[in-house]
């Protein structure tokens, strides 16, 4: 699982093998599927596939995976991003999300997702406290770090946010996506040498 947090092409690859593996021994081990969901969700929204291929993969690993066990979180949140992100389903997108918070309250992963589901809907207070959840579960995760100082901007309170930003990309630059630091430097209306 850590490969797959990582985000990294070369994470995603050893993720994809070792869950591959994992299924070749056991071909109903409900977690290797919901780790293929996300390693094909990861791969493409990192441009590393197409994103239709990601989908189409995602989705089937995604389906399996809740046929083999209906309270399997990490393929609920798999299933959550792909309604909101994918669909554009805000609706059932945030339900999916509620759902998967019900199930797993104090997971840091379910917290930061729907806290950028949050800032899409325009409810920031709400965004930054699950934000903070997040990072008070995973406190020396930089993504979480990095997550929590974007959300703060985004609400406008870049006085706190943007010195969290700092601290998350000197603890890991690789940690944090091109893709999320090109968004943070949109909404502080800034370039990469103001950090």
């Amino acid at each position: 699982n850590s490969f797959v947090t990582r985000g990294t092409a070369e994470g995603l690859t050893t993720a994809l093998q070792y869950y591959e593996q994992a299924l070749s021994i056991d071909s109903l081990y409900a977690p290797a599927h919901s780790g293929l969901a996300w390693v094909w969700t990861l791969r493409a929204e990192l441009a590393l596939i197409p994103m239709a291929e990601g989908r189409r993969e995602a989705q089937e690993y995604i389906a399996t995976a809740l046929r083999l066990d209906p309270q399997l979180t990490p393929a609920r949140i798999a299933q959550a991003f792909w309604l909101f992100w994918g669909d554009w389903n805000f609706e059932a997108g945030e339900a999916a999300y509620r759902r998967a918070l019900e199930l797993d309250p104090n997971g840091a992963y379910i917290q930061s997702g729907y806290g950028e589901v949050l800032l899409v809907l325009g409810r920031w207070e709400e965004a930054v406290e699950h934000a903070e959840r997040a990072r008070q579960l995973e406190p020396v995760d930089p993504g979480m770090l990095f997550n929590y100082g974007l959300t703060l901007a985004w609400a406008r309170r870049t006085k706190e946010g943007i010195p969290l930003i700092r601290e998350a990309i000197a603890r890991d630059p690789n940690a944090v996506s091109s893709s999320a630091l090109a968004d943070m430097l949109h909404v502080l209306g800034q370039d990469a040498e103001s950090l």
